[in-house]
């Protein structure tokens, strides 16, 4: 804009010394010299938009530099957080086993692990766009997640737990039927059921997670290449 205002001032300038020596106001002598600090203030002008432009351009191009690799650590925190939990159920190889004997530990709220999309909206122009509606999908996984696994533990301490202390559980072994029989269909079928959910979408973070992490991490290289971004290997 400003280079615009310039760039049409000069022209006025132009144009009036030229009907100026027209009409014999000025001489040639003069012409030279406005001529002169017509071409001096031009070439002020467009250095200073220049250079405002690169500061601008750098600025811009440092801030979503920034925004994905954010993006990118949020994604990290979030596997290592369904990783770690899908370790702990695969500590139990039967359903029963999960339901009864995984500790009911409540993660962390994560209440930082959101993207902001608002930052990383330009990647809705590049050729990716598709990249932005994914990130949106996992951010909405990882949340169901610890709400299936908050949903459980909440069940498991409020109603096996007590239940199973009037019963007289503590430290028994029964059977699946013997256990079923002295909880109730209820209390039974209820913390199975509330592991099998946690743990089927706690497989599907744990596999689309990294997919989404490399994803993301090599358009951030393909549109920075020259730039180091959060690198991460994924655990065995």
């Amino acid at each position: 804009m400003k280079f615009i205002i310039y760039t049409s001032a000069l022209i006025g300038l132009f144009i009036i010394i030229t009907l100026a020596y027209y009409f014999y106001f000025i001489n040639l002598q003069d012409i030279a010299r406005s001529a002169l600090a017509l071409v001096g203030t031009f070439f002020g002008a467009t250095f200073a938009f220049r250079l405002n432009q690169s500061k601008e351009s750098f600025q811009l191009h440092l801030k979503r530099r920034e925004s994905l690799n954010r993006a990118i650590f949020i994604l990290i925190r979030q596997y290592n957080a369904v990783h770690h939990l899908k370790n702990e159920f695969s500590a139990f190889s039967k359903p029963i086993e999960k339901a009864f004997k995984l500790r009911a530990v409540t993660p962390p709220p994560y209440q930082d692990l959101y993207h902001n999309f608002e930052n990383i909206e330009f990647i809705l122009e590049s050729k990716n766009p598709h990249i932005i509606f994914d990130l949106s999908i996992e951010q909405e996984r990882f949340h169901q997640i610890m709400a299936a696994i908050n949903f459980r533990n909440e069940f498991f301490i409020k109603e096996v737990m007590p239940a199973a202390a009037n019963a007289d559980l503590d430290g028994k072994l029964l059977s699946a039927r013997e256990l079923q029989e002295k909880l109730g269909d209820r209390i039974y079928y209820g913390a199975i059921q509330g592991v099998e959910e946690a743990e089927k979408i706690l497989i599907l973070g744990n596999e689309s997670l990294p997919k989404m992490l490399k994803s993301l991490r090599d358009f951030a290289k393909e549109q920075y290449p020259k730039h180091s971004f959060i690198n991460y290997e994924i655990p065995a």
